[in-house]
């Protein structure tokens, strides 16, 4: 009996063993939303970006596909577009290109884009990560989009809003617009980071809304997130790719 019990207790342990994912993801405000679906209130009338960090859980390197899966759009017209440290890919491309992440503390970023088309409604994609070594394992997690126009039945961090940045693609100065609501005029910042997580640049906010012009000539070339932040919370992020 204690035979049969040893066993069945091994096959369990093991089972457990084999679900978990090799990878965590980690969402803009550092909370880990692995396998949740996470649901946000955007500007239906600006491209919103949304920024994770997928972390090898273990010591080996592991190659990788990520597949979206595009399971409602809220209007026909509406496009979403993703990128990873590797690539972008457009709305007519659901599975990323093979790469490969490092083990003992390798990650890699992937920012989501979603643009409403300015109409109002849910949109919901879905990301997989696929691990081309072990077939059965990947990780999920889903995001829904629930557009309006700013501040219409939106929490009050949602009425704080951000243009796109223009240019977009920027070589040397580009501007961005916001808005701010009666609840995040307090230490509210734009900061720009990389593909890394780094912090390349912030700039303070003073005033509840106004035009922010930022000096990008000496970054590198790449893909850039610029998040409007206050209290230590993310409100509203925006794509930025740098060019020279």
């Amino acid at each position: 009996m204690k035979k049969h019990l040893l066993v069945f207790a091994f096959v369990g342990i093991s089972g457990l063993l084999a679900a978990q994912s090799s990878f965590n993801i980690i969402d803009f405000n550092g909370s880990d939303v692995t396998g949740t679906t996470q649901t946000y209130w955007i500007d239906q009338d600006v491209q919103d970006a949304k920024h994770y960090t997928f972390n090898n859980n273990t010591t080996g390197n592991i190659d990788v596909k990520v597949r979206r899966t595009i399971i409602q759009l809220n209007t026909p017209t509406a496009t979403t577009n993703f990128c990873t440290n590797v690539s972008c890919y457009p709305p007519n491309i659901n599975m990323s290109i093979l790469f490969t992440v490092n083990g003992t503390g390798g990650f890699f970023d992937l920012i989501s884009d979603y643009f409403p088309d300015s109409t109002a409604g849910f949109g919901h994609v879905r990301y997989t990560v696929l691990n081309q070594n072990v077939p059965s394992d990947s990780t999920t997690f889903d995001i829904i989009y629930n557009s309006a126009p700013v501040g219409v039945n939106a929490p009050n961090f949602a009425k704080a809003s951000v243009s796109n940045p223009a240019p977009n693609p920027a070589s040397s100065v580009f501007v961005i617009n916001y808005k701010l609501g009666s609840t995040t005029s307090v230490g509210a910042k734009m900061v720009v980071y990389n593909m890394l997580g780094d912090r390349v640049k912030e700039q303070t906010i003073e005033e509840n809304d106004g035009t922010i012009r930022m000096d990008v000539s000496t970054f590198n070339q790449g893909i850039y997130i610029c998040s409007l932040e206050s209290e230590g919370k993310t409100l509203v992020t925006r794509r930025l790719v740098v060019t020279h």
